[in-house]
């Protein structure tokens, strides 16, 4: 048995339901652990909360004793010296199911944030994420919400991702700052209307006082209603027709969720400061530098899993 612990915001917790998920296709016995750590970024399960899933919950009253468990982080890192670039993307082609018949009266717990999109590159495990990852009828029937997605969906819409409150603080700053800059979104806006040239920015923003300093004509609208929640704004940033992304999994699975294949999607060259990058550039990306420089034009023929 596999257990799959829940960790950080909303887009790392898709990260690791995704985990959960291609281990179920395998064949796997599998389940989410979401009681999160509060020393491992203080955040709530919100898998069932946004989308409704009814996963397999890891019951503390099992009497299975773990034969390992596997870190990303922490103290208890006993991986570091070999924590290498593809070692999450290795541990899902190990896992086979003939493999772990032979441990299943034992529990493995596997403890990461999991950024990796090769993960679930599968067509099967695709598929399956993208017809559960959906906004409830309860949401949609939401007044508030109901209004922005018909105005999103009646434009021609691209959704414009700012990250900055937490981003700029402490210690994140040298982990997150300086990648998303301005020059980055000029290029970004710059490749959206070079390919619809009437586009619609939606800007989501934890900074809106900065947003509207910056981005203040009428071809930008701040979305911005007391009414709407964070999942909210997740999914009306996955129903817009083009995304420019900010260095956060929030803005990458809303991006991810719209399965267009006209979407035109783009992504900073980084998405943190640090030499191991997570996995989070697909073919149908087009990536720019933090100073502005279009470092790869995605191609219509590329493979949208991909």
């Amino acid at each position: 048995m596999i257990t799959v612990r829940l960790l950080g915001g909303l887009g790392n917790q898709l990260f690791q339901y995704a985990l959960y998920v291609a281990f179920q296709e395998k064949g796997i016995e599998c389940n989410i652990d979401d009681n999160i750590a509060p020393q491992y970024v203080v955040r709530k399960a919100m898998l069932k909360e946004a989308f409704g899933l009814d996963y397999e919950r890891y019951d503390e009253k099992m009497d299975e004793i773990p034969l390992c468990e596997y870190y990303e982080a922490g103290p208890e890192n006993r991986f570091a010296k070999a924590h290498l670039e593809y070692y999450k993307y290795l541990l899902l082609l190990l896992a086979d199911k003939y493999w772990y018949s032979f441990f299943r009266k034992q529990r493995i717990i596997v403890h990461s944030y999991f950024q990796d999109y090769r993960i679930f590159k599968s067509r099967k495990v695709s598929k399956r994420l993208r017809n559960e990852l959906t906004f409830t009828d309860e949401r949609k029937n939401k007044p508030a919400f109901s209004e922005w997605l018909n105005r999103i969906k009646n434009t021609p819409s691209a959704s414009l991702h700012f990250r900055r409150d937490d981003y700029l603080q402490g210690g994140n700053v040298a982990l997150y700052g300086g990648i998303c800059t301005e020059e980055y979104y000029q290029k970004a806006i710059e490749i959206v209307l070079s390919k619809e040239k009437d586009a619609i920015f939606y800007v989501f923003s934890d900074d809106k006082e900065y947003i509207r300093e910056k981005y203040n004509d009428e071809r930008f609208i701040i979305v911005d209603d007391d009414n709407l929640d964070d999942l909210d704004e997740f999914f009306l940033m996955s129903s817009c027709k083009h995304h420019v992304l900010a260095n956060s999994t929030f803005s990458w699975w809303s991006a991810w969720l719209d399965d267009n294949p006209n979407s035109i999607k783009v992504a900073p060259e980084k998405w943190l400061n640090k030499p191991t990058q997570p996995h989070l550039h697909m073919k149908r990306m087009n990536i720019v530098s933090c100073g502005g420089v279009l470092l790869k034009q995605a191609r219509p023929t590329d493979d949208l899993m991909s």
